[in-house]
C-alpha cells in the first residue's frame, strides 16, 4: 500500500517519514497560527501539519516588536481555531507574547450566516484541483454575501473563469455551496463587511452597460430588448463606435436601443444615464445610429447579405413550398406594409402629403419582405402616406429604384400579398412573377365560393408571417404602438406536419376528412380555436344552456346561430352534418357558415369550429368564460339605471 504524502500546511514543503513535524489541534499556539498564516497568505486548520522550519521561524522572530504594522487601532489579532477564528480580514500583526502565552484576541460576535466551504487547496465552487486558482478578491465576497447571504471567507481560492473584472459571474455563484454556521467577526471586521457590501450595492444600483455587474440579464432586455450576450454580440461589430469623454460605445449602443424599447425622451434618458444634458444624449444616438447602419445593417439586411439559393434553401417552409411552387426551387416572399406614426409638421406640403386618410392621422409607411418563416429579408425606406402611395405604389416603386432586388429576383418567384396589391399584380406577372392574394368578392355576392375561399385560406395560411414581423418591430415602444408579447403571434418555424397538412390542404375540397377529437388538424392552425372559446361564451344564455336547433326531417343536421365579434346587429347561421353512428373522422360530414370564409373545407371558419369544440369537448369538461380582470373600472352608458329613464319628463 502506497504511504500517504504529507505535506506542511505552510510552506507546502513535502515531509518525509521521520521528519520532525507538528499537528494543528485545538490548543495549538493562536499566535504561531496568527503568524504563519499572515506570512504565507494560507489557511491552516485544525488537522493541518507544520514542518519544523516553519515553526522555527515563528521561535526565531525579533519579540520586541510586531511582524507587521497594524490595519486598525487594536493591534491585536483575532482567534484562530478553525471555528472561532475570523475569516473576513487579513491578519493585521501580532501580539508581543512569549512562546506558549495566549495571545490577546479582540472581542468576537457570533453572526449566523451561509458559509461557503474553507479551503485554499483546490477550487471552492467547483471543488476540483487547479494549478492557476486565484484568491476571491473582496468586492467578490461582498458580492456572495449582498446576492445569495453567502460568506466566502478570505482564504478561499477558485478557477479565474469564476471571476470577471473582480467579480464572481452569476453562474458561478449559484454554484457556490454554502450551510447554516455561526461566523466570529470583531467590530472593525463587521465594520469592514458592510462597506463592502455597501459599494457593491451600489455599483449595481446603476445603470451602466460598462460595469459588468450593474445590471443583470433581466435588465440588459427590459432596457434594450436584448439579452446580454446578444448586446455583446451587436456591440462587437461596431469598431468606428468610439468612446467620448461623456460615454463610451456601449452606452451610446444601449441609448439608441434603449430609445426604441422605451420611447423615452431625451432628457429622461440623460438623467437615467447620468449624461450632461440632452445634446449629449442625440450625439450619442446618432452616434450608434451611423455605425450600425454602415457596419451591422449591411450585412444582416437587405438583398446583398443571403443569396438566392440560401435563402430558398435555409428560410422556405415545407408548407410554403408544397403549397405553391412543389415541383421547383422558386423564391417565395411575403410583402406587406405597416405604418410609424409622426408628429404633424409645420411644412403644410409634407402634412398634406404624411395624412393618411386611411388612419386619419400622419405617418410614414415602411415595407417588409419577409420569408416564409418570418425572417426579414428587407425593409424599404418610409414612404408618404397619401393616396399615391398605396401598397402597389411602394412595391413599384422599389422595384423601379432598387437594383439588388432586380437582380436578385428570377422569373416564376413568387409574391404573397394582401388585396392592398390588386393594382400591383398584372405588374408582377408582367415581370415574371407570380403572385397569391386573398380573392376578392364578386359584385352582388355576400359570400366566396367554395373555389375562391379555399384559395384565399392557402394565402393567409403563408402570409400571417408578415404580420408577426410587423408586430416584433412594433414592440419597440419608439413606434407609438404598444403590442404585448402574448398578444404577439409567434414567428413561423417549419413542423414535421406541414408536409401532411399542405397534402391536406390540396386534397380536402373534393375529399373532406374531418375528426372531432384532432381540432386543431380540421382547423388547418390554431387562431380558429382560440377564438372558440369567447365565442362560445356569448353564445351561452344566463342559466348556461347552449341553443342548438335540430332539423326536423334530416337526420343529423343542426343549426346554430353565432353572434358577430365586429358588428352587434349582425349574427350568422351555420349548419353541421353529423353521423350519430360513425366515430372519429367519419362523424362530421359537412359544414356551412352565411359568414364570408363560411363555404371553404378547407379547414373552416371560426364559428363552425366554436360549435365543433363546445359539443365535441366543452360541454363534458368545466368551462369557463373567459373574464376581463378591469372590466369593473369601465361604465357602459347603455346600461341606464331605471329609476334615471324618465328623468327628462
Amino acid at each position: 500500500m502506497a504511504s500517504r504524502i504529507i505535506s506542511c500546511a505552510a510552506c507546502t514543503r513535502r515531509l518525509r517519514s521521520g521528519q520532525h513535524r507538528r499537528r494543528v489541534g485545538n490548543q495549538s499556539n493562536r499566535a504561531l497560527l496568527t503568524f504563519l498564516e499572515a506570512k504565507f497568505q494560507r489557511c491552516i486548520n485544525v488537522g493541518d501539519f507544520l514542518c519544523s522550519p516553519c515553526c522555527k521561524l515563528y521561535y526565531r522572530q525579533d519579540r520586541s516588536s510586531p511582524i507587521a504594522e497594524p490595519a486598525s487601532p487594536n493591534p491585536s489579532t483575532s482567534a484562530v481555531s478553525s471555528h472561532s477564528r475570523s475569516d473576513f480580514s487579513q491578519p493585521s500583526g501580532l501580539s508581543e507574547e512569549e512562546p506558549g502565552t495566549s495571545s490577546s484576541s479582540p472581542e468576537l460576535f457570533p453572526i449566523p450566516l451561509l458559509k461557503a466551504i474553507t479551503t485554499h487547496a483546490y477550487c471552492f465552487v467547483r471543488k476540483t484541483k487547479n494549478k492557476d486558482l486565484v484568491v476571491i478578491p473582496g468586492p467578490a465576497r461582498s458580492q456572495a454575501l449582498l446576492e445569495r447571504i453567502v460568506f466566502v471567507p478570505k482564504t478561499n481560492r477558485c478557477c479565474p473563469e469564476h471571476l470577471v473584472d473582480g467579480f464572481f459571474v452569476p453562474e458561478a455563484l449559484q454554484m457556490v455551496e454554502a450551510s447554516e454556521q455561526d461566523v466570529m467577526l470583531s467590530g472593525d471586521e463587521v465594520r469592514q463587511l458592510f462597506e463592502g457590501v455597501s459599494a457593491v450595492a451600489k455599483r449595481q444600483a446603476k445603470i451602466d452597460f460598462d460595469d459588468p455587474l450593474a445590471l443583470d440579464e433581466r435588465g440588459y432586455f427590459n432596457l434594450t430588448g436584448l439579452r446580454k450576450d446578444q448586446f455583446d454580440s451587436l456591440i462587437s461589430f461596431l469598431s468606428t463606435l468610439r468612446n467620448t469623454k461623456n460615454r463610451s460605445g456601449r452606452t451610446a449602443l444601449a441609448l439608441l436601443l434603449t430609445k426604441l424599447r422605451t420611447g423615452l425622451s431625451h432628457e429622461v434618458l440623460a438623467t437615467i444615464f447620468h449624461l450632461p444634458d440632452f445634446h449629449a444624449v442625440s450625439n450619442a444616438i446618432d452616434s450608434a445610429r451611423v455605425a450600425l447602419m454602415k457596419e451591422f445593417v449591411p450585412l444582416h439586411l437587405g438583398f446583398t447579405h443571403i443569396s438566392r439559393e440560401a435563402f430558398i434553401a435555409e428560410h422556405t417552409t415545407t408548407l410554403a413550398r408544397e403549397l405553391f411552387s412543389p415541383d421547383r426551387d422558386a423564391a417565395i416572399v411575403v410583402v406587406d406594409g405597416t405604418y410609424v406614426y409622426i408628429e404633424k409638421s409645420h411644412n403644410y406640403t409634407f402634412q398634406r402629403q404624411a395624412f393618411s386618410m386611411h388612419k386619419h392621422r400622419c405617418l410614414v409607411k415602411p415595407m417588409l419582405i419577409v420569408a416564409t418563416d418570418g425572417y426579414i429579408l428587407d425593409v424599404t425606406d418610409p414612404h408618404l402616406a397619401n393616396g399615391k402611395n398605396n401598397d402597389a405604389s411602394i412595391l413599384k416603386y422599389t422595384w423601379a429604384v432598387n437594383e439588388d432586388i432586380r437582380a436578385w429576383m428570377k422569373p416564376e418567384d413568387i409574391f404573397v400579398v394582401d388585396r392592398g396589391f390588386r393594382d400591383a399584380t398584372e405588374f408582377l406577372s408582367e415581370l415574371g412573377f407570380q403572385s397569391r392574394m386573398p380573392a376578392f368578392l364578386e359584385k352582388g355576392a355576400s359570400q366566396h365560393d367554395a373555389v375562391e375561399a379555399n384559395e384565399s385560406r392557402l394565402v393567409t395560411k403563408i402570409r400571417w408571417v408578415v404580420e408577426s414581423a410587423n408586430g416584433l418591430i412594433k414592440t419597440f415602444k419608439f413606434f407609438q404602438q404598444v403590442v404585448r408579447n402574448t398578444q404577439r403571434p409567434p414567428r413561423k418555424t417549419d413542423d414535421p406536419d406541414d408536409l401532411a397538412i399542405a397534402r391536406k390542404m390540396l386534397q380536402l375540397a373534393d375529399f373532406p376528412r374531418l375528426s372531432v377529437d384532432n381540432l386543431r388538424f380540421i382547423t388547418l392552425g390554431v387562431y380558429q380555436l382560440k377564438q372558440a372559446r369567447s365565442y362560445t361564451a356569448e353564445h351561452l344564455d344566463e342559466d348556461g344552456s347552449y341553443e342548438v336547433r335540430v332539423h326536423r326531417e334530416k337526420e343529423g343536421l343542426l343549426r346554430v346561430k353565432i353572434q358577430s365579434r365586429h358588428v352587434q346587429s349582425k349574427a350568422y347561421n351555420l349548419w353541421i352534418l353529423y353521423e350519430a353512428t360513425t366515430e372519429g373522422a367519419q362523424s362530421i360530414k359537412a359544414w356551412y357558415c352565411k359568414c364570408r370564409t363560411g363555404a371553404r373545407v378547407v379547414g373552416c371558419c371560426a364559428h363552425i369550429a366554436a360549435v365543433l369544440w363546445y359539443l365535441g369537448q366543452a360541454r363534458f369538461e368545466a368551462f369557463s368564460a373567459p373574464a376581463y380582470r378591469n372590466a369593473h373600472l369601465f361604465l357602459d352608458a347603455a346600461l341606464l339605471p331605471a329609476t334615471q329613464s324618465g328623468s327628462s319628463d
